[in-house]
């Protein structure tokens, strides 16, 4: 049985805001760096003024602070592994929501209240549940104990102020909350690295081992987890096809060249078309340019009534050709007297 939480220290030596009507707070320059002292974001609270009135005021987060998270925390992370969590999230949400499964809570930064209140109440970058009734419902937290269930998995991204919070305190709360998967996503590193464990019957982290493409299988979703080839991106595909999963972003830029390509290729019939309308016009024109050479010679010579017929080459037997046309694949027959049918 595991002892109570230990991992969150004393507090270290907070630095105070100035007493002026400066709502940010002056962090000295001299801070030491230990993990208790340095400061990893900042959050906004309601503090008395001196004339019996109200202010927000910026006051600054330390270690402490990350084990019990408060809503509006500000902890910078970057666009990198805001892109990664975001990225991952979407994915998921289309590829449970393709299978038809609408029990699936997918959340980042959400504050976790677990069932053993001895544990911190961390906030993982993504956490994804299974059997819930309504997942699209509004939370400010998850609450393990009234929700009826716990994370299956968690994915982490390590940023630089919570590197050493993102590799050691979190997984190991994730252990003792009894989450079965958890992966780590380390983008300070070059390239980038996955790492994951699982949990065993026993309660044991068992290491999750890539396989030779360098795929991360997520048992508990049905996903492999895959650094990419350029060794900056999180790659992500069906376990059982193989198939790569597109982000949200991703597809909408698949079915925008698809459209495009739709298009041009529409583009493309449309100006064949035409071009082979024209073409056919102009060959038209020519044939009536040529019946009106002749038929301007026949007269020439006294003849008034005639009639002069395009055939191919195969319906001429005794008629009276006068020209040919097509390339010489029809002929012009030459008929004279009034036009059939003529009065």
């Amino acid at each position: 049985m595991d002892p109570p939480y230990t991992g969150s220290p004393a507090a270290g030596p907070k630095m105070e805001a100035r007493s002026s009507d400066s709502s940010v707070v002056e962090v000295p320059r001299e801070v030491d760096l230990d993990k208790e002292a340095r400061v990893y974001g900042s959050r906004w609270v309601q503090v008395e003024t001196a004339d019996g009135g109200t202010r927000f005021q910026e006051v600054p987060l330390f270690w402490e602070d990350l084990f019990d998270p408060q809503e509006g925390d500000h902890v910078p992370h970057g666009k990198e592994h805001s892109d990664v969590v975001s990225d991952t999230k979407g994915i998921l949400e289309a590829f449970f929501d393709a299978q038809g499964r609408n029990d699936v809570l997918i959340w980042d930064d959400g504050k976790m209240f677990w069932a053993d209140p001895k544990l911190p109440k961390i906030s993982p970058d993504l956490a994804v549940v299974f059997g819930i009734e309504n997942p699209k419902g509004s939370r400010d937290s998850f609450n393990e104990s009234r929700e009826g269930t716990r994370p299956s998995f968690v994915l982490e991204v390590t940023s630089n102020a919570t590197a050493h919070f993102d590799r050691g305190d979190k997984p190991d709360i994730y252990r003792r909350a009894k989450v079965r998967e958890c992966l780590l996503v380390d983008r300070l590193k070059s390239p980038w690295t996955l790492s994951g464990n699982r949990l065993d019957a026993k309660g044991r982290w068992r290491e999750i081992r890539p396989d030779k493409r360098g795929c991360y299988l997520a048992k508990t979703l049905g996903v492999c987890f895959i650094i990419a080839e350029d060794g900056k991106g999180l790659v992500l595909q069906d376990a059982a096809t193989d198939e790569i999963l597109l982000s949200p972003l991703e597809v909408s830029r698949e079915r925008r060249r698809e459209v495009e390509t739709r298009k041009a290729a529409e583009r493309k019939a449309a100006a064949e078309t035409e071009a082979r309308r024209r073409e056919a016009e102009a060959h038209q024109a020519e044939i009536r340019k040529l019946k009106a050479e002749i038929e301007a010679k026949i007269r020439k010579n006294g003849v008034k009534e005639f009639t002069l017929t395009i055939v191919p080459n195969a319906e001429v037997k005794d008629q009276h050709v006068v020209g040919s046309c097509d390339g010489g694949t029809k002929k012009i027959i030459y008929r004279g007297g009034a036009p059939v049918g003529a009065k």
